[in-house]
């Protein structure tokens, strides 16, 4: 094994949506829709950061770290006699 190789590790997560082909009833009678098998559903795999993008969760977390960030910058300042 080579000294210091970094592994890049990504982590997924599975969507599933509603087939638009069927609108997620997988087909009429015996015919299955072709688009989803006959599920109903489309699954796919995305990356954790576009999944937590898409439900807002970065956004939020980048607030909390800004919101963070400056109560210890006024936690020093106090510590040091003020602003």
């Amino acid at each position: 094994m080579a000294g210091n190789a970094t592994t890049k590790i990504k982590f997924y997560v599975t969507t599933v949506s509603e087939c638009p082909a069927c609108d997620g009833t997988g087909g009429e009678g015996v015919k299955p829709c072709t688009d989803c098998s006959g599920t109903g559903t489309l699954e796919d795999a995305v990356e954790l950061v576009t999944a937590l993008a898409e439900l807002g969760i970065l956004t939020r977390l980048e607030q909390v770290e800004r919101t963070a960030g400056r109560a210890a910058y006024y936690s020093d300042a106090m510590a040091n006699g003020g602003i």
